[in-house]
């Protein structure tokens, strides 16, 4: 493993937030955790970056991060949350490693299921259209992932880092 490499991250709901802090507790003897907007990778031969998917990429501000990391090894993870519908997470995972560098080395990339802002819109449409069986399907599925990411989320992503981090 590197001496340093940096954990850089966006969190606009706390779902990134918290696994980015859980990687840091199986690395905070050689990395440094920091939030965008205000991070530069320049030091760090090794990027752990930590992104909120928003319609289907990266949100905005993690996008402009992850194009800066020219000649980096990099680990992505996302925070997400849609279920993976029809190859859904796999398309988010193309679309933000089209935005890396292609001199960048990625190391891997995961996404992780976290409660969502489209909980409350979801119920608002399913009290309106109680008999749209999609809804009620879509709205199951994120009442029934609304506590994630949870403690066997975070030890699965300290698991991904430290696997990709050792080959």
């Amino acid at each position: 493993m590197d001496k340093k490499l940096l954990i850089a991250y966006s969190s606009r709901t706390g779902n990134t937030d918290k696994v980015a802090k859980a990687i840091y507790e199986v690395l905070s003897e050689q990395a440094e955790i920091k939030k965008l907007p205000d991070v530069s990778s320049e030091k760090y031969d090794t990027v752990v970056m930590g992104y909120w998917v928003d319609k289907g990429t990266a949100n905005e501000e993690s996008l402009t991060f992850i194009k800066s990391l020219a000649g980096k090894k990099v680990i992505l993870f996302g925070t997400l949350g849609a279920g993976d519908y029809d190859g859904y997470y796999q398309k988010v995972r193309e679309a933000v490693e089209k935005e890396l560098p292609a001199d960048c080395i990625l190391l891997g990339h995961q996404l992780f299921r976290a409660t969502s802002i489209m909980l409350n819109r979801l119920r608002k449409q399913h009290a309106e259209n109680p008999d749209d069986l999609e809804i009620k399907k879509r709205l199951e599925d994120y009442e029934n992932n609304k506590h994630r990411p949870d403690a066997e989320d975070l030890k699965k992503a300290q698991e991904f880092v430290l696997s990709v981090l050792r080959k």
